[in-house]
């Protein structure tokens, strides 16, 4: 997937303005010197700290991981929490191995810990088996950093474990939008399957336009534009995203879902639902004939005569845009 709420990736820094300039030149391997236990605690972490902005080779970072996650099981919490930042730096973009410990380091006392082991975690591809039901445990964990970063990787590591769809489901409920976000995405990629996540963005949108409709008129122009920067308006924007995008590219799938949801018990569906296959057939031709194809329209046409008012309307505007425009 896209990773489309990975959460942003800040490294925590310690304070080491009297430490760290001094092995501003080391190389990375001076650096991995300092990290030998025989060190002084200070001088380690600096050198820890250190390697957080270094590029690492291969074999150069296979033995940073090695030693650092030994440290997430010191007593001290600053060593863990330099451990697991430079860990997670080490592990971006490599889709390596896993030590069992950095997933672990998920259930951590320390939320700074948490959240640099959760990063690292969800950059690795391979795990020692009894990683996996650690995996299952941080995806309903309390800490919403660690749940975030869970979905996407079950979808790509426990795609044919028997836990994996009804974790993905259930997180489409959490409470926090970023876990819902990502656990949505890995749904669809993991199924393909539209009548999975289709209800949950139609109502993703109607929600923000619901709280849209409360702004007062006067107030719309800079009540919207804080919206428009909230976490709601960001959201709907995704759910916007996955209409337009697969209206284009598999418009007769997602009208089928579309279509089934015409019928839904909750007038906010319906209306959403219908409102989307009026926006995809005027978007695209292409899109129109394939709504067409499917009976899109006739199926429509039923709304006309809905109980509320306002799918009454819509549905005449969709009707509208699924016709020829000649």
């Amino acid at each position: 997937m896209i990773r489309l709420l990975a959460p942003l990736f800040v490294v925590t820094l310690l304070a080491l303005s009297q430490v760290a300039p001094v092995f501003a030149a080391d190389s990375v391997a001076e650096l991995i010197e300092k990290l030998a236990s025989d060190q002084a605690q200070d001088v380690r972490v600096a050198a820890a700290a250190a390697l957080q902005e270094k590029a690492l080779k291969t074999r150069e970072r296979e033995t940073v991981v090695s030693i650092l996650s030994t440290w997430l099981k010191d007593k001290d919490p600053e060593v863990r929490k330099t451990a697991s930042a430079s860990l997670a730096c080490a592990m971006i973009g490599t889709k390596g191995k896993c030590p069992l410990e950095v997933v672990q380091a998920m259930f951590d006392d320390n939320p700074n810990v948490r959240l640099h082991a959760a990063i690292g975690v969800s950059e690795c591809r391979q795990f020692p088996p009894e990683a996996v039901p650690l995996l299952f445990r941080a995806i309903e964990y309390d800490d919403r950093d660690v749940r975030t970063n869970i979905p996407m990787l079950l979808a790509d590591v426990a795609k044919d474990d028997e836990r994996t769809l009804p974790a993905l489901k259930k997180a489409t409920t959490d409470k926090d939008p970023s876990v819902q976000s990502n656990a949505m995405t890995a749904l669809f990629k993991l199924t393909h399957d539209f009548d999975l996540v289709v209800p949950i963005h139609l109502r993703r949108l109607e929600d923000f336009r619901a709280v849209l409709g409360t702004i007062q008129e006067a107030d719309f122009d800079r009540e919207y534009e804080k919206r428009q920067l909230g976490v709601p308006a960001f959201f709907a924007m995704i759910s916007e995203k996955f209409l337009v995008e697969y209206g284009e590219t598999e418009p007769d799938k997602l009208g089928r879902s579309l279509i089934k949801l015409l019928s839904d018990k909750s007038p906010p569906i319906r209306q959403a639902a219908v409102r989307a296959l009026g926006e995809i057939a005027e978007r695209k031709e292409q899109s129109r004939k394939a709504l067409l194809r499917i009976d899109a329209h006739l199926a429509v046409e039923k709304l006309t005569d809905d109980p509320e008012r306002m799918i009454r309307g819509a549905a005449l505007t969709a009707l509208d845009q699924l016709s020829d425009p000649k």
